[in-house]
C-alpha cells in the first residue's frame, strides 16, 4: 500500500516538473507573457458574460490569474501566475500562487481566474498582504480543448471571483489553502 508520504511527494513531484510560470528568459518576456494571459482571459470572460466588462471598469481594481491543480487520492496542490490592475492609477502588480489542499479527489484542471476588487482596502490588501484561503468542493468535466466551462467561484466579501477551466477533470472535495503573493522577480 502506498503510503500518505509518497503520494504528497508524487503530488509535489509533478507539480514542480510542471510548475506553472510566465514562458520567457528576460523578465520583459516573462512580463509580456503574463500581459497576453490577461488579454486573452478578459476576453474570454467579456464574451461569455458581457456584463463583466463594466463590472471590471468601475472597480477600483481586478487581478487575472492561470492556475494549473493537481489532486491524487487525498492530496492535491496547484500553482500560477496573475497580475492585479489598479483602474485608478493604471498600475500592474504581478503575482504568484501556490495551493495544497486535503481530502477526497482525483483529476488536473487548468483554469483561469477573475478577481474584482469591489473596494479600495479589498485591492489594497491583497496586492500588499496577498492572500490565503481555503475549502472547495467541485465536479467539473471539460467537454474539449477548444472549448471550457465558465462559472463563479462567490464572492469573498468585497472580492468576487469568476472560473474558466480550461481543460481538465476534477471530482474533489477538500480543503486546504491558496496563498497569493507579490512576484519578486516581475515587479
Amino acid at each position: 500500500m502506498i503510503s500518505i508520504t509518497r503520494i504528497f511527494l508524487l503530488v509535489l513531484i509533478v507539480q514542480l516538473a510542471g510548475c506553472k510560470a510566465p514562458q520567457g528568459t528576460t523578465v520583459a518576456e516573462k512580463r509580456a507573457d503574463v500581459m497576453n494571459m490577461h488579454d486573452d482571459v478578459l476576453a474570454t470572460f467579456y464574451e461569455a458574460k458581457p456584463f463583466l466588462e463594466e463590472r471590471v471598469a468601475n472597480a477600483p481594481g481586478y487581478g487575472v490569474f492561470s492556475n494549473f491543480g493537481l489532486k491524487i487520492f487525498v492530496l492535491g496542490s496547484g500553482n500560477g501566475f496573475g497580475v492585479v490592475h489598479e483602474n485608478a492609477t493604471d498600475q500592474d502588480t504581478f503575482m504568484r500562487m501556490f495551493e495544497i489542499n486535503v481530502g477526497l479527489g482525483f483529476g488536473g484542471k487548468n483554469f483561469r481566474a477573475l478577481f474584482i476588487f469591489n473596494t479600495e482596502e479589498a485591492l489594497r490588501n491583497f496586492t500588499t498582504k496577498g492572500w490565503d484561503f481555503g475549502g472547495d468542493a467541485e465536479v467539473g468535466v471539460m467537454v474539449d480543448d477548444d472549448g471550457g466551462e465558465l462559472g463563479a467561484a462567490g464572492s469573498l466579501g468585497p472580492i468576487e471571483i469568476y472560473q474558466y477551466s480550461k481543460t481538465g477533470i476534477m471530482l474533489s472535495a477538500t480543503v486546504g489553502g491558496t496563498k497569493y503573493r507579490l512576484d519578486d522577480e516581475l515587479n
